[in-house]
């Protein structure tokens, strides 16, 4: 019996009938049944049949004994079942067969009310759990008479010509995580103690260098020795006081010249760094080998990463300009969540966010994961940035590719680049959390249209200076803690210099509550030469939805303040308030031009964008079928990003 295992009733169930088949097999007695029975629980059984209060005849009855033990189980809820089994995925090294176990073991427990049910729930679960998208759309379009047996046999058939396909690519190229090029296997003898050896199986580390005092090098290889015997103008050199910035440079060199980027990075080489106890700061290098005959060896980086609000840690990956994503083997997920792993070492249910994205390496093979983890990470003095790592079962380094190297300014470029993409199939926009990882920047901030307004006055147009106005008081903490969140937006610039042209400030209440603040510039639209525009109405669109079936609804954040006002207009906008006079230098509230030049600019954008539909800040994105509707979700999202447009987060 396995007392350690926290499921408890499913221990003591497999226990009994392990129990039940060998007494059936050697036809043991009922009256010695009991005496197998204690000896197979172990300790833990005999100190539980000590507090029973059983007689010794009673004892001897299993059917008391099992009842028991039965009492022993802890008490079992079958919804928290139900919502475990809906976190079930297939993992990575996990066969079609394995799942549907896992799941039809999990479902014993779900208590559903007939065969018949728990059968059309395996069927659900298999379609959401399994990790070939093609079978989920080939189960997907199946009617209701679609079988468990079906659906398990779809699977394996699957399961099974992936497989020797695999075989089948291996044979010619292997697969490798490392999109720019394979692995070259080291032959050099190692920086640290001049032997040829493995990858990590260095015989000098844990030792003391005699020169330095440094650890994980031998005196006769120490770099920071003035008297190293070994040294040679070709060795690698390290230091703090060169012209060069202090830098540790290695080179191959005899090979033919490839031309490369520019690229400034803090660079390690990795057979010198193979120790994580070996700390070693580098500062940041040129590399330009133009007219050279040298070849630059692998690049590394220490990144600094969050794991929470106060846990801080640093991460080595190797930076992969040719890598369109970043991956982080498996191994150092384990390192890092280690309480996120299940028995088997893997990545639990709800841990890794779930992709529908294909990893493709170079050979066009595809790379299996068991998701990805999005962790903030900074390079030296550069921002925080949210980078998402794809899960792999890989050996080799955590990769950080292109897009992300040029994010943490590890990576500069300096010319073109001319890209192959790989064909793949679009991720599907599941729903807003999806779209807002795959546009993170089109939900943050305020927007900024290209340009900036300038409001025209009519002829003769006499200034007006407006008295301050009496506010509540109970309202004052509001209003002067929204005009310093406006100021700090950038929103706003408080005004010293005397001005033509001064108004009142009003307000509104939001339907979140908060409070908005707006201007009262009623003397100042009867001066304003309005620009007009007409804003459509739901009757004039709503027929061009006709054919339909899929619907999207956004709506611009702040969208008059992603107008910029030019230097003579934002003056005109001056007004008083409880903290002294401000201006607006993006478009406010009150103007009677804000509508007509925000509509403007809205219609200038939907016109670029297909299947789109808007008023005011209202957009709608429409589409006969999926396809259609995320292609026209993503063409919006792209030519706001060109033209500056930002949406609400909470949509």
């Amino acid at each position: 019996m396995d007392w350690s295992n926290p499921d408890r009733a499913t221990a003591l169930a497999e226990f009994k009938q392990m129990c039940e088949y060998r007494f059936t097999a050697e036809q043991t007695k009922v009256e010695r049944q009991y005496s197998h029975i204690f000896l197979w629980s172990g300790t833990e059984g005999m100190r539980l049949s000590n507090t029973w209060g059983l007689s010794a005849e009673q004892l001897k009855d299993p059917k008391n004994i099992w009842d028991k033990f039965a009492e022993s189980e802890p008490q079992d809820n079958f919804r928290i079942h139900r919502l475990e089994l809906q976190q079930f995925r297939q993992n990575t090294t996990e066969t079609v067969d394995d799942f549907v176990t896992r799941c039809k073991t999990k479902v014993l427990k779900c208590k559903f009310s007939s065969d018949a049910a728990r059968n059309e729930r395996l069927i659900e679960q298999i379609i959401a759990g399994i990790k070939y998208p093609e079978v989920q759309r080939k189960l997907l379009r199946k009617d209701d008479t679609l079988t468990l047996k079906q659906a398990h046999d779809l699977c394996r058939s699957h399961e099974a010509s992936v497989t020797q396909m695999e075989k089948m690519s291996s044979l010619s190229k292997p697969v490798t995580v490392d999109a720019v090029n394979s692995r070259i296997m080291n032959t050099k003898a190692c920086g640290n103690c001049g032997i040829k050896h493995a990858p990590r199986k260095c015989p000098a580390f844990n030792t003391k260098c005699g020169a330095c005092g440094k650890m994980n090098h031998w005196k006769k290889y120490c770099r920071n020795s003035k008297t190293n015997s070994h040294g040679s103008q070709n060795s690698p050199q390290r230091g703090r006081g060169n012209q060069q910035g202090g830098f540790w440079q290695r080179r191959r060199s005899g090979t033919p010249h490839r031309h490369r980027r520019h690229d400034f990075v803090n660079a390690e080489d990795e057979n010198d760094t193979d120790y994580d106890e070996d700390n070693i700061t580098f500062e940041p290098i040129n590399f330009s080998t133009v007219g050279s005959s040298d070849e630059r060896t692998e690049v590394y980086a220490n990144l600094s990463i969050k794991l929470s609000k106060t846990k801080h840690a640093k991460l080595k990956v190797k930076v992969d300009t040719g890598a369109q994503g970043n991956i982080m083997p498996l191994r150092i997920f384990r390192r890092i969540y280690p309480q996120q792993l299940d028995e088997d070492g893997y990545p639990k249910p709800g841990s890794t966010q779930q992709r529908r994205t294909r990893l493709i390496a170079y050979n066009g093979s595809v790379i299996n994961q068991f998701g990805s983890v999005t962790l903030p990470c900074k390079y030296g003095e550069s921002k925080w940035h949210t980078e998402e790592f794809y899960i792999t079962d890989a050996d080799g380094p955590a990769i950080l590719g292109l897009p992300g190297s040029t994010r943490l300014q590890l990576v500069t470029l300096h010319c073109p680049i001319l890209t192959t993409p790989v064909k793949a199939d679009p991720t599907p926009i599941q729903d807003a959390k999806e779209l807002k990882r795959l546009y993170p920047d089109r939900f943050e901030g305020i927007g900024e249209f290209h340009g900036d307004l300038h409001i025209t006055l009519k002829e003769n147009a006499q200034p007006v200076i407006q008295p301050p106005r009496k506010y509540p008081i109970q309202l004052l903490p509001e209003i002067k803690a929204e005009l310093e969140k406006m100021q700090k937006s950038g929103v706003i610039v408080p005004v010293e210099e005397p001005t033509d042209w001064v108004n009142s400030l009003a307000f509104s209440r939001k339907s979140s509550g908060g409070i908005r603040i707006c201007l009262d510039p009623k003397d100042l639209n009867k001066s304003i030469k309005r620009t007009h525009h007409k804003t459509p109405t739901l009757e004039e669109i709503t027929n061009r939805f006709s054919g339909a079936k899929l619907f999207s609804k956004l709506d611009a954040r702040h969208g008059y303040w992603s107008v910029k006002l030019d230097e003579e207009s934002s003056r005109l906008t001056t007004f008083n308030s409880p903290c002294g006079r401000f201006r607006f230098v993006r478009l406010p509230f009150g103007l009677n031009v804000s509508q007509d030049i925000f509509q403007n600019h809205m219609d200038q954008i939907l016109s670029q964008c297909p299947g789109t539909l808007g008023i005011t800040d209202d957009v709608v994105v429409y589409g006969k079928d999926e396809d259609e509707h995320d292609r026209n979700l993503r063409q919006l999202m792209e030519v706001a990003r060109k033209m500056g447009l930002v949406f609400n987060e909470n949509n």
